[in-house]
């Protein structure tokens, strides 16, 4: 029986020790949905940043195969799609652990950054699924327009309709998905909605939209990097009172690089402006450099995820400020009542 007891000792201390084992790999496995999902939202930021780059690069040395020149988007999507899809399952051994215990969250929420299977974890798995559908259908209207442009380049007969409606359709997916869900919300709306002003403005111009007014398909990015660039500066201002000192210089540097795409922006109008002669060599300098743009402001994101997911996020900061300004609110009122 002394014998025993040791025994009995050790291999409730080995049970132990496996159940701890297994829920840190639970733990370190929950927050894995959400950084595959911001990783695909950044992967597709940089390979549209880049296809600007291939496309002014093109337009200043001639003729060249369209279907290289969409190279980077090509490659991005089929990325964006790889991590939308590993997203569906980087959770599930947290939402394993979970279920074997009963919760909706690993530890408490007070004290950890774990999500929710509930709340967080399950639409977030929802929302990968419809990013999916959401890339296939830009990979498909990317497809037609560099089509489009392929014929247009050997002289053959082409049209621009079934293009533009792929596009139109993602735009709108985008601009839903903007107004019905508060995270990135302004990201979604600015770009879909440009991008929903700039094909519809195409079909409707009589001629060749990429020829003879190709300044249409740049106002409307232009408004919407002005919007991006005021939401930007209102959120900073909200939410200056949570951030770490790193956040705060991060998005400072972010406003920089808005402003500084807005020049390029108005240079590529000014260039491909219908009136007076076309500035070929300004506009391929001014869309390489949005394009540079582009691809620093979404590694700068990227930086800033990486800085969130060591805190909670910005949005939960807000109102648990919130909550303690309510809570401290009340309890002056009690005593000076008392």
């Amino acid at each position: 029986a002394g014998g025993r007891r040791p025994m009995e000792y050790a291999m409730a201390e080995a049970e132990s020790r496996s159940e701890t084992l297994i829920a840190s790999a639970a733990d370190r496995t929950a927050l894995r949905t959400r950084h595959l999902l911001a990783a695909a939202q950044i992967v597709f930021g940089l390979s549209h940043g880049s296809l600007l780059i291939t496309l002014s690069m093109a337009l200043g040395v001639g003729a060249t195969s369209w279907w290289l020149v969409f190279l980077p988007v090509w490659l991005g999507n089929f990325l964006c799609m790889v991590l939308l899809v590993f997203s569906w399952f980087a959770s599930c051994s947290y939402v394993h652990q979970c279920l074997n215990q009963g919760q909706a969250r690993l530890g408490e929420s007070a004290t950890t950054n774990n999500p929710s299977i509930l709340t967080e974890l399950f639409p977030q798995v929802i929302m990968a699924m419809f990013g999916l559908v959401f890339v296939l259908l830009a990979l498909v209207a990317e497809i037609l327009l560099c089509r489009y442009l392929d014929r247009g380049q050997r002289g053959e007969s082409r049209t621009l309709v079934p293009s533009a409606l792929f596009f139109i359709l993602v735009s709108l997916l985008a601009t839903c998905r903007g107004i019905c869900i508060n995270a990135n919300a302004e990201l979604f709306c600015f770009l879909g909605a440009g991008c929903l002003v700039s094909f519809t403005a195409a079909l409707c111009v009589p001629g060749e939209p990429f020829v003879d007014s190709a300044w249409i398909f740049v106002l409307p990015q232009l408004a919407s990097a002005f919007g991006l660039l005021v939401s930007a500066c209102l959120r900073l201002r909200r939410a200056k009172r949570v951030l770490t000192r790193e956040e705060r210089i991060l998005r400072v540097v972010e406003q920089l690089m808005l402003i500084g795409l807005l020049a390029a922006l108005g240079l590529l109008l000014w260039a491909l402006a219908p009136a007076g002669a076309h500035h070929q060599s300004s506009a391929s300098s001014a869309g390489a450099a949005a394009g540079c743009l582009i691809c620093l402001i979404a590694a700068l994101r990227a930086r800033m995820a990486v800085v969130e997911s060591r805190h909670s996020l910005v949005r939960n900061r807000l109102l648990d400020c919130e909550a303690s300004g309510r809570a401290s609110g009340t309890g002056r009122e009690t005593r000076m009542m008392v």
